[in-house]
């Protein structure tokens, strides 16, 4: 697995878990379930983006990028590579889409890879 950006990642022992379900039921429960649903997310987010339209999986990944900071439009691309792999694409209909996009002004290019949407949610 390779993260397509800042990642922090934390390492539990199994032993600790086995402990936790021992000492502390409650708080183990609701540690299965957040990572239940994270896991479910992340299901569903691999589901959208590999399906529909070239156009419309580009869009989803924009979607993804920014939707962890609605304060900001601002995001930063993954490579054409990157993104070709992830949304099951040609790196060609990918550069297509994204230049398209940027002519179409719903996203603007700033450099350093930063670009800002202009995609209503």
């Amino acid at each position: 697995m390779t993260a397509l950006n800042h990642s922090d990642v934390c390492q539990i022992p199994t032993t600790l878990i086995h402990n936790l379900r021992t000492h502390s039921a409650a708080l183990s429960y609701d540690l299965m379930v957040s990572w239940d649903r994270e896991n479910s997310l992340a299901y569903e987010w691999l589901a959208k983006l590999n399906t529909g339209p070239a156009r419309q999986r580009v869009i989803r990944l924009i979607d993804f990028l920014t939707n962890k900071s609605e304060s900001t439009p601002e995001f930063a691309l993954p490579s054409r590579n990157d993104m070709s792999s992830l949304l099951g694409l040609t790196r060609e209909t990918v550069s297509r889409v994204v230049s398209d996009l940027k002519r179409e002004g719903v996203i603007t290019f700033y450099g350093d890879n930063t670009y800002e949407r202009h995609i209503s949610k």
